[in-house]
């Protein structure tokens, strides 16, 4: 890989959502977590959740057996939200209703830990997720994962795991239903992607579960930017109606190395403004990797995510984490406060 500048993080996040507890604090300089939020408040109306079931895209739908119900859905233990009906209060209909958690997870060679770390977290972030945001009784979670899905040699798709078997989501930005656990699907509301009405942790450290075996050139925001395409999310394409325009998007990177897109932080940044409306309906949370951390020890090509941390710095709502942290609970701890604000906040688009 080709040397980056080092250049020192001032934020640190990835996993904007999980808190609680005393661990996990980020340390060093990017221990010194800066969050912002903003101010602007609105009405929050409801609008069209559209949607594909897995059967349009060339995933198993939640009427089929697929063989994925063993070592994903978990059974009918496990957490899941715990919804009810808003209070028709005054103020009820000021803030989200929904949310929309994208997760873009670097599956390259080293990657291992970090992930595993991000799902054993994924819990607690879901306890304080319901604890923070009362009012929200409808979820989109999804993973993509930062490769091209082409092979180009050495170290880049060495086995072709992640959506092997689904062609319709084997692009970049596609969302991942299947893992090194196997297919992740049926999801319950027979979508790619986690709702409310699955198991959480189950379906979770399935498709999270994403592996090594990606290209070794990051594309976070080619990744990001191919996502939320709108051609992306039409009907019958592998991530049809994730993104809701009435919906608090939430995006959490995960990387440890800077990105290698083919595009670069402004981009990645009007895409996503074009696709939400508002600055302010965005929380933008990252782990990076930073060469200044003392607890950050070079095993490939990690590299300081500086343009990973520009990106998210973009945002009004944001905050950048320690990716080398043994824990990211300390840090989605000091997150969850944004979030909740934006929520109250949003401004449907």
């Amino acid at each position: 890989m080709t040397p980056r500048p080092r250049h020192r993080s001032a934020l640190w996040l990835p996993w904007l959502l999980l808190a609680c507890g005393d661990s996990g604090g980020a340390s060093g300089s990017i221990s010194d977590t800066s969050i912002t939020s903003a101010t602007a408040t609105a009405s929050a109306t409801e609008g069209p959740t559209a949607g594909t079931s897995g059967a349009e895209t060339g995933a198993p739908t939640t009427s089929g057996g697929g063989g994925s119900e063993s070592s994903s859905s978990g059974g009918g233990g496990g957490v899941k939200l715990d919804l009810g009906v808003p209070d028709a209060g005054d103020g009820d209909m000021m803030g989200c209703k929904k949310v929309d958690i994208l997760y873009v997870i670097d599956n390259s060679p080293s990657m291992y830990d970090e992930q595993q770390t991000l799902i054993a977290n994924f819990g607690t972030f879901v306890q304080e997720m319901q604890a923070a945001l009362e009012k929200v009784a409808d979820y989109h979670i999804g993973v993509i994962t930062t490769d091209n899905y082409a092979d180009e040699g050495f170290l880049d798709d060495s086995t072709d795991v992640v959506n092997a078997s689904v062609p319709a989501c084997k692009f970049l930005g596609g969302m991942v239903v299947e893992s090194q656990q196997g297919l992740c699907t049926p999801f319950a509301a027979g979508f790619n992607y986690i709702t409310e009405a699955d198991v959480l942790e189950a379906k979770f450290s399935c498709v999270a579960n994403v592996g090594e075996d990606g290209d070794s050139d990051e594309r976070v925001g080619d990744a990001l930017i191919g996502a939320i395409a709108p051609e992306n999310q039409a009907p019958g394409t592998c991530n049809a109606g994730f993104l809701r325009p009435d919906a608090l998007l939430i995006l959490v990177i995960l990387t440890d190395e800077n990105d290698s897109s083919d595009t670069g932080p402004q981009e990645w940044y009007d895409a996503v403004v074009a696709a939400k409306g508002k600055p302010e309906n965005v929380v933008a949370l990252s782990l990076i990797w930073d060469d200044f951390e003392n607890n950050c020890e070079q095993d490939l090509s990690e590299s300081t995510g500086y343009t990973i941390e520009e990106f998210t710095q973009m945002f009004p709502n944001h905050a950048v984490g320690n990716i080398c942290d043994d824990s990211y609970e300390g840090f989605f701890a000091s997150a969850v406060p944004t979030i909740d604000t934006a929520c109250d906040n949003l401004i449907p688009g």
